[in-house]
């Protein structure tokens, strides 16, 4: 992720979390948003974390990711907005992904304070700060409830929702 600070230490590369969301976020409820999309078990509340582990990292990338940046400029996110190719070493062979790229973000809220967008949303409507607060601290609950019960650390999820 591009936002967080490197390591200090040159031979460390930053870190590279793989794009592979895949459900476009709908601008409907953040909180439904696992129902709609087949997610939570039947005739409860609670996700449904029994399918195949790739699906559901790239459902949680969509909606912990994606959705929450959505959330906060009010429009829908293109992936590739958020993505750029990175080439990964193992041994003597060079694979090449799509690893989520945040360095977009900085010039997205400079163009927002300086439009003045966010103030206005801001100070205009009360509503706004508490509807961009729940997503925030919705979104921050689900990653802790999902350290809680992926026990075994089913791979891919835990490298997409650091």
């Amino acid at each position: 992720m591009d936002h967080l600070p490197r390591h200090l230490s040159p031979g460390v590369e930053p870190l590279g979390i793989p794009l592979i969301a895949k459900i476009v976020y709908d601008l409907e409820d953040f909180t439904d948003y696992p129902d709609r999309h087949g997610f939570i078990k039947d005739d409860e509340t609670e996700l449904d974390l029994s399918g195949d582990s790739t699906d559901l990292a790239a459902f949680l990338q969509s909606w912990l990711w994606f959705v929450v940046v959505a959330e906060f400029f009010g429009r829908p996110v293109k992936f590739d907005e958020f993505a750029r190719r990175s080439t990964l070493t193992r041994g003597s062979k060079n694979y090449s992904r799509y690893v989520l790229d945040s360095t977009v973000l900085r010039p997205l809220l400079q163009n927002v304070v300086q439009k003045g967008v966010g103030a206005q949303a801001f100070a205009g409507s009360n509503s706004t700060l508490i509807r961009l607060r729940y997503v925030s601290d919705r979104a921050s609950s689900c990653a802790e409830w999902f350290d809680l019960h992926l026990e075994d650390g089913r791979s891919p999820v835990p490298e997409v929702l650091f």
